[in-house]
Formats: structure tokens, C-alpha cells, sequence
């Protein structure tokens, strides 16, 4: 029995070593150099490479780079085992968001602040199986999940000059704004707030960002396309595209992709508390790492910051 290997996000660049597998590969990032002597016909098709390179070491390769797309930001790992899928079977079709899912994760968005490219025919993919649906607003993470002040305090894409890093002056901010932070002693999130609140608090931003220096261009970024999962529960780290991707990244660092595997299978119960409980203990660590950095204390060059954590 001939067992089937199958690398995904990874195997382009060590085509030789991996070759004793006769793999299949899936993968975007920049493969070597000797891939590239690969028939243009052959890069776009996995399902005609047995034909077409018979006579190469690894038969079974696809890769943006091989096809002159750039895997930074045009697809993403997801994506090229998403193409495959369909193409296997176009009933596939409806695991478009789970490709769109990983090209956020993979931040492969922030370039343009929204999905271009091959990215964007997957989307249109996923938003024609109603898996998916795009709207405008803030790039902040944390739509969801986090309390409003929080948001703020957190985002760094776009960075809010006095704000980020700042509980204080976020909190003045949205007072001065007269923006409720509880609702019937319920913590508002961004999702919770009307639109004319929204709109309040992103004119504020963009007056701030601007009255800072930053150039428009820059500040534009405040908004970004979002990407909602319509079949999951309104206020759930899986409602988001973005917060999705942060649940699943959670299961991988702490060496548990198998319960992130079962969620995208459709698991709601088990395996996403689990997975909740690995997002919460990592929430914990990052604030935990944060505040030790500030205690070493942060030395400030200009252009070049850094802190010494050598214990030795």
C-alpha cells in the first residue's frame, strides 16, 4: 500500500529533500530556484501534473511563485489547498471560507487593507455559498471580542498615538465622547454600538491620526474590509474572519491543531472549549509578557527601540 503525503503551507522550499515522498504541495511560499524549471502548463493545474511531469523529481507541486503570483499577499497556503479541493470535487466550493479564514490569519490582507488576486476569487467563492459576507469598517482587531476601550487600547494597525498601550486615555476618549462602555451592566463591544456612536468615534480617529502627522493615505487604513462568517453565533470569535484565524493560531502554538482542525470539521461544543480555554490562556501570557517588558523597561533610540531580557 503506497501511503500518500500531502505537505500543506510548507514544502517548496526543500523540494529535493522532500522528493524521496513523491509528495503533493500546496504551498506559497517562495519555493527553490530549481522549481522554477517547471512547465508553465504545469503550474496552474495540479490535477494534470502526473501527465505533464512524469519525469520530475516532485510531480505533484502548486505554487503561486511558480505562476508569477506573489504568495505575500495574493494567496495564502489555505488558498492553494482550496484550489485544489475544488477542483477535485466543485461541491468543495463551500470550504471557500475556510481559504479566506487563513489569508487573514496569514495577514495577507493588510497590504491593501482588504483581499486581492486569487484571494479575492476565493472570496467571491465563499460569498456566493453565503458563507461569507464583506463590509467596511474599523481594521481595529477585536470587533467581536473585545470590550470598546480595549480595542483601542490594543490596536496597532493603526497605531492611535496616545491611545494604544493606554487604558487611560482610552477610557477619556470615550467618556469625552459620551459613549456607554456597559449596557444593563453588560460590557459593549464594537459590535454593539449604533451606527451614529461608530461613526462618533471613527471621525474622532481620523482627526486624531491626521492632527498627529500621519499622512492620509495612512489614516485611511482606519477602515478595511471585514470578513463576516455568517453561519456562526454574533459576538463569537468566529463570527470574524480575523478572530477566527486568532482562535486557530491559539490551537497551533500550543501544539493542539487537531482541536482547530475539528473546529473548522464544524465541532461547537468540545473541542471549541478547549480551544477557547488555549485563546484565554494565551491572552494571559501575551499580557503577562507585556507587562515584564515594561518592568525591564524599553530604551528609545528613534527609529531603533529595544529591552534586555538576558537572564545569563
Amino acid at each position: 500500500m503506497k501511503i500518500l503525503f500531502w505537505f500543506t503551507d510548507l514544502g517548496s522550499g526543500m523540494n529535493k529533500q522532500v522528493s524521496i515522498f513523491d509528495p503533493i504541495i500546496t504551498d506559497h511560499h517562495a519555493p527553490s530556484i530549481s522549481d522554477y524549471d517547471i512547465p508553465v502548463q504545469a503550474r496552474t493545474d495540479l490535477l494534470k501534473f502526473g501527465d505533464i511531469l512524469a519525469h520530475q523529481e516532485n510531480r505533484y507541486h502548486l505554487n503561486p511563485h511558480l505562476n508569477n503570483i506573489d504568495g505575500t499577499h495574493e494567496i495564502s497556503g489555505a488558498g492553494t489547498a482550496y484550489l485544489v479541493a475544488k477542483e477535485l470535487n466543485p461541491v468543495n466550493r463551500n470550504l471557500a471560507h475556510l481559504a479566506v479564514i487563513g489569508a487573514v490569519g496569514d495577514l495577507q490582507d493588510s497590504k491593501f487593507h482588504q483581499l486581492t488576486s486569487v484571494n479575492r476569487r476565493i472570496l467571491t467563492d465563499a460569498i456566493e455559498t453565503g458563507y461569507v459576507e464583506v463590509k467596511m469598517d474599523i481594521s481595529a482587531f477585536g470587533r467581536e471580542s473585545r470590550p470598546i476601550q480595549n480595542l483601542l487600547m490594543y490596536s496597532t494597525d493603526p497605531y492611535f498615538p496616545g491611545l494604544t498601550m493606554n487604558e487611560g486615555n482610552c477610557l477619556k476618549f470615550l467618556q469625552n465622547l459620551k459613549i456607554p462602555l456597559k449596557d444593563n451592566g453588560n460590557t459593549r463591544h464594537w459590535i454593539d454600538l449604533s451606527f451614529e456612536e461608530r461613526k462618533l468615534i471613527l471621525s474622532e480617529l481620523m482627526e486624531l491620526l491626521l492632527s498627529k502627522g500621519i499622512g492620509h493615505n495612512e489614516a485611511k487604513r482606519l477602515l478595511s474590509e471585514v470578513y463576516i462568517l455568517t453561519h456562526e453565533e454574533i459576538g463569537s470569535p468566529l463570527h470574524d474572519a480575523k478572530e477566527f484565524a486568532t482562535l486557530l493560531n491559539s490551537c497551533g502554538k500550543y501544539n493542539k491543531p487537531e482541536i482547530g482542525y475539528q473546529i473548522c470539521h464544524g465541532d461547537r461544543s468540545k473541542q471549541l472549549n478547549q480551544a477557547y480555554q488555549l485563546l484565554n490562556g494565551h491572552k494571559v501570557i501575551l499580557m503577562e509578557s507585556i507587562k515584564y517588558v515594561k518592568e525591564l523597561g524599553i530604551t528609545d533610540f528613534g527609529v531603533i527601540q529595544y529591552f534586555d531580557a538576558y537572564t545569563g
